[in-house]
């Protein structure tokens, strides 16, 4: 989130002022305010900038509502010109709310071009971004919170890294076909295409003994990055599962899913001891905090996902 502020003044025309406190509004000399409620709805609201900025229409201010380093909860933009006149309106501005098809692709691409700008601007190592990608069918439970602590273990370990998460539950997402699907998947390639992507975090529940279909189809549906460039080659990815007792399947889990990602050319990488293989917890009556042994092994995967990851980019920058 602190990369909008610095990405603002690295571009011409735009110098970052501190908030007025302004109320929510659009006006018709150009003064557009937008409140982003979440990581994603700041993305759509990235996205429209730079749209507007290709289309001609310089920013002449961008003026957050708090500290770089801190999230944004207001952002105010001032055109050169009236947002009317790009065709902008109060209508196309509530599209940027959570899961608009405007996140889903431009969001992630303008993002990224916008970090590295910054970067660039700056003389300083590009952001690096761990995905964490939550593969339980029910949306936010337990495999999503072991998840986020492995995150939140690795956005930790250097202000340079940046993490999102990606829960799957809920989601329609089909197995790979020949005929590829029209479903919920569309949306993240796009974010597993981004320069900023520095490696993954994969979590499964233990069904049976092995990953979930939903992680499977995740996996089978990424095949279309195989072709070519090997979008994922050469980044760091860990995995983590979440079953039903210590004894429930979670390292075999663990292994199909780093067996599978070796397809795709990713380095597979375990936690700091004693979590050597990944994460593995257990969930009673749908809740981790209680697994006091197995809540450290996301911590520490999270946290050697995100060293290897920034020790491969220095590598590359070197090279």
């Amino acid at each position: 989130m602190g990369g909008f502020a610095r990405t603002q003044t690295a571009l011409p025309n735009l110098r970052t002022m501190k908030s007025q406190g302004l109320p929510q509004r659009v006006r018709t000399n150009g003064l557009f305010q937008f409140f982003p409620r979440t990581a994603a709805s700041l993305k759509g609201f990235t996205a429209l900038f730079w749209a507007a900025h290709a289309g001609g229409l310089l920013a002449e201010r961008v003026e957050p509502a708090g500290p770089a380093t801190a999230s944004f909860d207001r952002v105010i933009v001032q055109f050169s010109s009236p947002v009317q006149d790009a065709g902008f309106s109060a209508a196309d501005i509530r599209l940027l709310g959570p899961g608009d098809q405007l996140v889903a692709a431009a969001a992630i691409l303008a993002g990224s071009l916008a970090s590295t700008v910054a970067a660039a601007a700056e003389g300083g190592p590009r952001p690096l971004k761990i995905l964490g990608i939550s593969c339980s069918p029910r949306k936010g439970m337990t495999t999503a919170k072991a998840v986020q602590a492995a995150l939140d273990a690795a956005r930790a370990v250097e202000a340079r890294i940046q993490t999102e998460l990606i829960d799957l539950g809920g989601l329609n997402i089909a197995g790979w076909s020949p005929a590829i699907p029209r479903d919920d998947f569309d949306a993240i390639p796009p974010k597993l295409q981004d320069p900023r992507l520095g490696g993954l975090i994969i979590g499964s529940p233990s069904y049976f003994r092995s990953l979930s279909a939903l992680c499977r189809a995740f996996i089978e549906r990424c095949m279309p990055l195989r072709e070519g460039k090997m979008v994922l080659a050469n980044k760091p990815v860990g995995a983590l599962a979440v079953g039903g007792n210590r004894n429930g399947g979670q390292e075999l889990v663990v292994q199909q899913i780093l067996n599978a990602m070796l397809s795709y050319g990713m380095i597979p990488v375990g936690g700091h001891a004693p979590a050597i293989l990944g994460g593995a917890l257990v969930s009673a009556k749908d809740d981790v905090s209680q697994d006091e042994t197995g809540l450290q092994s996301p911590r520490l995967l999270g946290a050697h996902v995100a060293e290897v990851a920034l020790k491969l980019a220095d590598l590359k920058s070197e090279g």
